[in-house]
């Protein structure tokens, strides 16, 4: 049996950042990570313009040098809970999907957000931000674009630069900053607010939506309506609270998962390294 004071699930900014404070404070933890550590910034090219002291350094390189701080023996990759209960002795105990046991007195929820589109899956329907997502997109291919904030302005100026025919669509008003919007209205890409997309259906050359007029087609549809949080809470219920509300004692929560209003990365990883100050102060 792994037996540890803090077992956290999810090895993106916030669980690593996490486990690099419990390490110097000389905590013993476990995290476990479903994917490759570094979650959703492991494979991102995209420049980090807000973080101080890194100048346009790539989500990439970031986590790079996050993970040379973390003692990467004590976490385990393509590794998700199996179970999880609490211990009679306080604390809780479960498997994980290795078949190993596990004990730990705190559980951090760092699970982090997926990507959301109301879509069924199609090889030719990018969900969510990234450039590898956009890699075979070339100079004339039509793209339209699902979404009205800066995710969805942001990628319609990539593909734009890339010689794409973009058109960006969106339910409402756009929501995307000012400077963002006005970039997008210089470059000459297309803006149809007030134009929701509920349908998409095959083309011979591509997806086109059928509720509009004429039914453009497109070579690809890319959708940024945000993210959702991990169904974790849905799965193991005794992570809830007693009124099924909440968090159960001796369980907390950071990063993209508080669904904050304003979401990014050092308040993710402010959230962590708080969290661990609290705890060292806390555990037995």
């Amino acid at each position: 049996m792994v037996q540890v004071e803090v077992l956290i699930v999810g090895g993106g900014i916030a669980g690593l950042t996490l486990a690099q404070w419990l390490s110097g404070l000389e905590r013993r933890w476990l995290l476990l990570e479903r994917g490759e550590l570094g979650g959703c910034l492991r494979e991102s090219d995209y420049p980090l313009k807000w973080v101080p002291g890194f100048a346009d350094i790539s989500g990439r390189d970031y986590v790079a040098r996050l993970l040379a701080q973390v003692p990467t023996e004590h976490c385990r990759s393509h590794t998700t809970l199996a179970s999880i209960a609490p211990s009679p002795t306080g604390g809780w105990r479960g498997t994980l999907s290795t078949g190993e046991s596990w004990a730990a007195q705190r559980v951090v929820l760092a699970c982090g957000v997926a990507p959301y589109a109301p879509f069924a899956p199609h090889p030719r329907l990018i969900v969510g931000p990234g450039l590898m997502q956009l890699a075979h997109l070339q100079a004339g291919d039509a793209v339209a674009i699902l979404g009205g904030g800066d995710n969805a302005l942001e990628h319609a100026l990539l593909l734009h630069a890339r010689g794409c025919v973009v058109t960006v669509y969106t339910r409402g008003a756009f929501r995307a900053s000012k400077a963002m919007y006005q970039a997008a209205s210089h470059a000459g890409i297309s803006l149809q607010p007030y134009t929701p997309v509920d349908e998409l259906a095959d083309a011979p050359t591509g997806l086109c939506l059928p509720q509009l007029a004429g039914q453009p087609v497109y070579a690809a549809v890319a959708v940024y309506y945000g993210y959702r949080p991990p169904a974790i809470l849905a799965e193991f219920p005794a992570l809830r609270g007693a009124s099924g509300a909440g968090l159960a004692a001796g369980v907390d929560m950071i990063g993209d998962m508080r669904e904050n209003p304003d979401p990014n990365l050092l308040l993710a990883q402010g959230q962590a390294a708080q969290l661990a100050k609290q705890l060292d102060r806390q555990l037995a």
